[in-house]
């Protein structure tokens, strides 16, 4: 069982189409005809695992809706028109920190994937528990890696602008998998790279929740089947591409993986 703490939000997709140019300012009209909403965050990680056949429980904090029995979660708002994204607004884009009474199910964790986007629920408290597991820990953060420092088998995730602003603190981490979008990713063992995979082939409709479904596919790959971290990252690019060949925010099954990693041979 994989256990995913941190960040849960909604993506929510305005669909539309542009009818030509507003008289007022040189911006678009368009007309919505739509919307589809889908898990984001941390629920995408869980949504990528469940699809991949993972056993997996969720922990995430939730704010009460004020003078309402419902929960809010942020949300990612985006304007479409086709396959091409015109505007993002987010809203509810926060969330109280998660309690360590509520890690209880990390117990009987086979691997924990932490996602860490800026939204609250992450705490340096919370941190220091979470480096005290005795499973691997697969981390996705945008903030300083600094509080990852000691943790034992730990493996960060970083894209290219997050690794460009803390490389320093990176550089001393032994496992990092950096994602470098159309150029695939890299693994650096304290800054040195030791393995490289490319982006595989295919056309590109969607790069959103694309890092959710490579650090669910890695973490997937290493506790279900028991490979070695290079093993995980040509999984994971596989699955990347079949992310990134859907629209929206997208999960993808174990036999459309198989799809990428056959047609890349």
């Amino acid at each position: 069982m994989i256990a995913i703490i941190g960040d849960a939000f909604v993506d929510r997709y305005h669909l539309g189409y542009v009818r030509g140019l507003s008289a007022e300012a040189p911006i678009p009209i368009v007309d919505i005809g739509g919307v589809k909403e889908f898990a984001g965050g941390a629920a995408n990680v869980q949504a990528n695992l469940t699809a991949m056949g993972a056993q997996t429980v969720l922990i995430n904090s939730k704010q009460p809706t004020l003078g309402s029995d419902r929960w809010r979660v942020p949300i990612k708002n985006r304007l479409m028109a086709g396959d091409t994204q015109l505007a993002r607004w987010d809203t509810e884009d926060w969330l109280p920190p998660i309690q360590v009474e509520e890690l209880l199910p990390v117990v009987d964790a086979d691997a924990v994937i932490v996602c860490d986007y800026g939204k609250g629920s992450i705490t340096p408290d919370l941190i220091e528990v979470l480096k005290l597991c005795e499973v691997p820990l697969f981390v996705d953060t945008k903030a300083n890696p600094k509080d990852w420092i000691g943790a034992n088998d730990c493996t960060l995730f970083p894209n290219l602008k997050e690794y460009s602003q803390f490389k320093e603190t990176y550089d001393w981490l032994p496992q990092v998998v950096l994602k470098q979008g159309a150029d695939g990713a890299t693994i650096l063992q304290y800054g040195r790279p030791v393995h490289k995979e490319v982006a595989k082939g295919g056309k590109v409709r969607s790069v959103n929740g694309a890092g959710d479904t490579v650090i669910a596919a890695y973490t997937d790959w290493i506790v279900g089947a028991g490979g070695s971290p290079a093993e995980a990252l040509r999984w994971s690019m596989a699955a990347a591409a079949a992310a990134v060949s859907k629209p929206y925010t997208s999960t993808v099954t174990l036999e459309e993986i198989h799809g990428f990693l056959g047609s890349s041979t």
